[in-house]
């Protein structure tokens, strides 16, 4: 692959000697999360890219600001496909294999850093009962004993349910990595090629190219209304995916969302806490995360309340020294009115601010109080009571199909989607964005199968 860097840039001059230039080839992708910013490095680093192409990343946060929802927000889980680790099951396990090699090669690129290592998978036990562990991951089975370490209370288990055993440590299919930096990189990099343009603004409507003209995207902002050429569009906009396909005419979107706190938490001092993802079941409550393979969340039961903490807590630790806490997908009681916030059309129970920038205002402080005492449930050195240092609460709302899989390919003939990712937006961010690039370009192979995640798989009839 070539570097971004080193694109050939579009000629900005006149010549009277040579013929009219072609017109542009624009690619428009909505959404500047991490897999909207993959798939346009993936399309600027491709060979097959014409000369005369111009990719242009629309984003409608108010504030300007790129990578503003799930993408910044996630624990940064990096897992591979091999059939030996079962993290994806067959529909996606080529993606992942493809999306972990592509995190292997970007984090080896030099284009920047963002805290790129491999890391063990562990399951804990805390307290008595059945394990409770992520139900809305695919945890595989282990096949060695990690090293006891001293951060951690409980006991280990193996995350396949059968008890003694975890996933090698360090895992050869497994890594971990800060994606809010990622995506500040990867944004910093793609602001250096002049065939690169980021607009913001809200999609308001879309006139389709045809065979002899090209199409027009219409945006809505607080100075004055634009439109930007589309030869081609991109929509990976998160759950806000299903309500653009709408307000654009465009065939239906079956997509729903998943809400989701998440602690950074700087520990107490100690030894080194090592490179470790654990996926924690504490006194055996029943019921498991909140959060199915269907991706529903719901409200919090009365009992739950009273155990005032988050049954299966994910916690990942980073380079940096922050432990990433989460796993507390319940639905927030926070009523978006009250704080003065526009609920978008989305189908479903969990009703999207209109803009992503208001998805801070819905954070739930009894759910973030949930997080902070199942952390320090896990370990003594994440008790904020014992010094440990909440660094920042977040929440953020994650693209889910009803079927726990992603959507990715073609709409319509000019028109991709790319979402519906879950807890797995991070990991399978690359491989997406290359698949993407290559469908916009006409490759006749992709890098990957993904015959059985068309968007189109749940058009009835």
């Amino acid at each position: 692959m070539s570097s971004l860097v080193k694109a050939t840039p579009t000629s900005t001059g006149t010549s009277t000697s040579s013929p009219a230039a072609a017109p542009r080839f624009e690619l428009v992708v909505i959404g500047s999360g991490i897999i909207g910013l993959c798939t346009c490095y993936y399309l600027l680093d491709s060979d097959d890219l014409p000369q005369n192409t111009r990719v242009t990343l629309v984003e409608n946060s108010r504030s300007r600001t790129i990578a503003h929802g799930a993408s910044s927000n996630a624990g940064g889980l990096v897992a591979g496909g091999n059939p030996d680790s079962a993290w994806f099951g067959p529909t996606t396990t080529s993606l992942a294999e493809l999306s972990y090699r592509c995190h292997q090669e970007l984090a080896r690129s030099g284009i920047g850093e963002w805290g790129y290592r491999e890391t063990a998978a562990t399951g804990l036990t805390v307290g008595r009962g059945p394990q409770t562990r992520s139900a809305y991951r695919n945890l595989p089975r282990g096949t060695q004993e990690t090293v006891k370490h001293e951060w951690l209370e409980g006991e280990r288990e193996d995350l396949g349910g059968q008890g003694g055993v975890a996933q090698i440590f360090p895992s050869p299919v497994l890594a971990h990595s800060d994606p809010r930096q990622f995506c500040a990189e990867l944004c910093k990099n793609l602001s250096r090629n002049p065939n690169f343009r980021t607009c913001f603004g809200n999609p308001s409507s879309f006139t389709r190219p045809t065979q002899t003209s090209q199409g027009q995207l219409h945006l809505t902002t607080n100075e004055k209304p634009s439109q930007i050429t589309v030869s081609k569009l991109v929509i990976c906009a998160g759950p806000w995916s299903s309500i653009l396909c709408s307000t654009l005419e465009l065939p239906k979107l079956h997509l729903l969302n998943l809400p989701g706190h998440s602690l950074l938490i700087r520990p107490t001092p100690g030894s080194p806490i090592p490179a470790e993802a654990v996926f924690a079941g504490i006194n055996g409550a029943e019921g498991g995360v909140h959060a199915a393979t269907s991706g529903l969340a719901r409200d919090l039961m009365a009992e739950e309340i009273a155990q005032g903490f988050t049954k299966a807590p994910e916690l990942f630790t980073r380079t940096s020294g922050v432990i990433y806490v989460a796993g507390e997908n319940s639905v927030p009681s926070t009523v978006a009115q009250e704080v003065g916030i526009m609920a978008s059309p989305q189908d479903g129970p969990n009703k999207l601010p209109a803009n992503v920038d208001d998805v801070e205002k819905l954070k739930d402080d009894k759910l973030v109080a949930r997080l902070k005492t199942a952390a320090a449930l896990v370990s003594a050195r994440l008790n904020e009571e014992k010094g440990a240092t909440i660094e920042k609460q977040q929440f953020c709302y994650r693209p889910v199909s009803s079927d726990g899989e992603p959507q990715i390919g073609a709409l319509t003939d000019d028109v991709f989607v790319a979402t519906g990712h879950g807890p797995w937006g991070i990991s399978l961010a690359p491989g997406t964005g290359l698949v993407i690039a290559e469908l916009l370009l006409g490759a006749k192979k992709l890098s990957a199968d993904i015959s059985h995640l068309s968007p189109h798989r749940f058009d009835k009839g």
